[in-house]
């Protein structure tokens, strides 16, 4: 694959923590991690962002971290400088109590009355659909965060937002209870989770990085992170997770694995919602995600834990099927002196060892909102060293490869009879207490993954979706004996490929995660037919460390062993 050009930084910051002032109590120890967007009834762009004082500092048993509240900006039309500024949160946590500073106040804390009480909030995303703005975000006791969506029209959202303005240039302590009226009172935000409460899952799942798309044909999808991997669901209509018929919850199907030996080997997760744009004549939703290397998994190194590097990935998704046409290879930000020292230099990464950097974007907007098109610009809005939001610039074409651009515009219709004579299907094996087997899908040019829980009637099928730019843009297909079983890396699978509709056909393979064949930890670019060494060490490290990471393989397990028992 080409080398893409990379997006911008530009300079300085649109948001930086206020370490002093009246606003230091809440935002004056970071003021990052965005969640940007912009209403198509209003041509500004709102900047939220995760904002923490000082008095949010807390110990969780050995380890310092912060809660936060939603902070809010309103910027120019054009999304690159900030008009008004709130003095006060949108979202805030009003404690009679403090939060424990030490490791033995954190003993005494959790024994005490606030111990399961809401006590930090953190991690932001707004998302418009319809006439509601929904904010997902995460909150909990000090030891657990879970995910929640409230909501409010968009009207009154924006009528408050004046309001607020008009009140900026007072001070804070001056405006408290004006503003607990306009945005902390109970019923400002709506609950519109599950069973009428706030939270997207019924059961205790900690923290998926969510976000929502609505396909072309009105259905919303959920896309989710169990740790470490994306798992795409239809929550038919629901902003929440559904349970299957027995009331367990859905998982969904994996969309996006982690990728060994490359640089997001650990973990990997939405940031802020996708937005619309156009390649060609086809729709697309532009998201910018992120992609987490562990440097003691590409240096194999044998003491568990985590040393980690953030860094930022482009994703293309189709705005028909929902079907991701792009993922890139690398990372859409150059490494340069300019963002190491803004991420690697923040008060709060540089205060903590296994965190070399932290760059994490949150929503992205066209400068124009009327042109979305290749050569547009748009504005990326960048947590910097989880401390500070940078502003960065890009165009659809500087991103993408060449090829890439060329197969998405001429994308053919993947409806149709199959390449391969018939579905072969080949089964796996049982896995955690599911069957799984590969085999050709019976209408189109692609390979599914199947997994069916015995007795439940329950059986989901993961598409192995073709890549626009590789040599599997047209079709995949397997062939009898495809499939063969390396005891310590997991199922290899020799795949069938053609990159157009008049290429000849390639080899290409798959190496499917033992624990989970639903993942996909290795794919081929080329015509390689071994796993390459690195991949494979990298591969025989996460199934020896990795058991911390493997969320969604212990839902897979639990749904199992729960279902015996009904």
């Amino acid at each position: 694959m080409e080398p893409t050009n990379f997006a911008r930084p530009m300079d300085g910051y649109l948001i930086e923590p206020m370490t002093t002032g009246p606003t230091a109590f809440w935002e004056g120890h970071h003021a990052t991690n965005p969640c940007a967007i912009r209403l198509s009834s209003d041509s500004r762009v709102f900047l939220g962002y995760r904002a923490g004082g000082w008095d949010d500092r807390f110990q969780l048993d050995q380890t310092e971290v912060w809660g936060s509240h939603l902070g809010m900006a309103v910027l120019t039309s054009d999304g690159g400088r900030v008009d008004c500024r709130l003095p006060l949160p949108l979202m805030m946590i009003e404690r009679d109590y403090h939060l424990p500073q030490t490791a033995d106040q954190y003993e005494e804390f959790q024994a005490g009355p606030h111990a399961t009480a809401i006590s930090v909030l953190h991690d932001f995303r707004l998302w418009e659909d319809g006439p509601w703005l929904y904010c997902i975000y995460h909150e909990g006791p000090l030891d657990k965060c879970f995910d929640c969506i409230v909501r409010m029209r968009t009207t009154d959202f924006l009528l408050r937002i004046e309001q607020s303005c008009s009140l900026a240039e007072m001070q804070p302590e001056q405006i408290r209870d004006a503003w607990r009226s306009l945005w902390w009172a109970e019923g400002v935000w709506q609950p519109c989770g599950t069973s009428g409460t706030n939270r997207i899952y019924e059961s205790e799942i900690d923290k998926n990085d969510i976000v929502f798309i609505r396909l072309a044909d009105s259905s919303l999808k959920m896309i989710h992170r169990p740790i470490p991997d994306n798992y795409l669901i239809d929550t038919e209509d629901k902003p929440f997770c559904p349970s299957t018929e027995d009331g367990i919850l859905k998982i969904g199907t994996v969309q996006q694995s982690i990728r060994p030996g490359r640089l997001d080997n650990s973990h990997i997760g939405n940031n802020g919602m996708p937005t619309r744009a156009q390649i060609g004549s086809r729709e697309v939703f532009v998201d910018l995600v992120h992609g987490v290397e562990n440097y003691r998994m590409s240096n194999r190194v044998e003491e568990a834990g985590w040393d980690l590097e953030y860094r930022t990935y482009l994703r293309i998704l189709d705005y028909e099927s929902g079907a991701q046409l792009y993922y890139s290879d690398q990372p859409i930000f150059e490494s340069d002196t300019k963002w190491q020292d803004s991420c690697r230099n923040g008060v709060w990464v540089s205060a903590n060892d296994h965190l070399r950097s932290v760059m994490f974007v949150g929503g992205q907007v066209p400068i124009d909102p009327k042109k979305t098109g290749l050569d547009d610009k748009w504005f990326a809005y960048v947590g910097t060293g989880d401390t500070a939001v940078g502003l960065a610039e890009f165009t659809l074409r500087e991103l993408l490869p060449r090829q890439v651009i060329a197969d998405i515009e001429d994308r053919v219709d993947l409806d149709g009879p199959p390449l391969a004579a018939d579905e072969n299907k080949q089964i796996l094996g049982p896995v955690e207490g599911w069957e799984f087997s590969v085999q050709n899908h019976p209408r189109s040019r692609q390979i599914a993954i199947v997994r069916e829980l015995a007795g439940s009637g329950e059986k989901t099928a993961r598409v192995i979706e073709l890549r626009p730019g590789y040599n599997d843009a047209y079709a995949m297909w397997i062939e009898e004996g495809a499939v063969q079983v390396d005891q310590q890396l997991g199922w290899v699978v020799k795949t069938k490929v053609k990159s157009s509709t008049k290429a000849a056909a390639a080899d290409g393979l798959l190496l499917l995660d033992k624990e989970n064949p639903e993942r996909i930890l290795y794919r081929s670019d080329h015509q390689e037919l071994t796993v390459p060494s690195h991949v494979a060490d990298e591969v025989l490290y996460l199934y020896r460390h990795q058991p911390m990471r493997r969320a969604g393989i212990q839902w897979l397990a639990q749904k199992a062993a729960a279902h015996k028992t009904i």
